[in-house]
């Protein structure tokens, strides 16, 4: 009986020390899936000037929600995502994401390196933005990776989708 709870606890301290060796998961975990209740269209450009990984931000954009319905369910169109980052000078599809009423989680691929936006929406700025045709108030904001690198990061509604 003593060897077998040496042997459990061993066994649970092997798995404790491997899980710290791994890398965390990423925000999403793969796949495609939204809940999105809102309309979040639009574009989103950052609210002030930032660079991750040697990648300038240039914006964000979300698209309605029958495009997350139709992407979801395969339907899909070369170069078109309903969520996609431009990062020093390109459109960076997602490899994965996650999108609700309040979140945007999204993973891809500029070149070599991992991308990873990790942002909370605040829907009554973005009402508000929509109401006073927006300003630069941030209406998402949250963390960006890019390859080794991150870096905070928010985003005012640029226009309409």
């Amino acid at each position: 009986m003593r060897s077998a709870v040496k042997l459990l606890v061993l066994t649970g301290l092997a798995a404790l020390v491997l899980s710290a060796c791994s890398p965390p998961a990423g925000p999403v975990g793969g796949g495609f899936s939204s809940r999105v209740s809102e309309d979040l269209s639009g574009e989103y450009a950052p609210t002030a000037p930032v660079t991750v990984g040697g990648q300038a931000l240039e914006g964000l954009y979300l698209g309605h929600a029958d495009d997350f319905a139709a992407f979801e369910r395969g339907e899909r169109v070369p170069g078109f995502a309903p969520v996609m980052l431009m990062l020093g000078g390109e459109r960076v599809l997602p490899t994965a994401y996650r999108v609700t009423d309040e979140t945007v989680n999204f993973e891809g691929q500029a070149g070599r390196m991992a991308v990873r936006l990790e942002a909370r929406i605040d829907l009554d700025a973005l009402a508000e933005a929509r109401r006073t045709l927006g300003d630069d108030s941030p209406v998402l904001s949250g963390t960006l990776r890019v390859g080794g690198e991150q870096a905070a990061v928010a985003f005012s509604r640029a226009s309409g989708g």
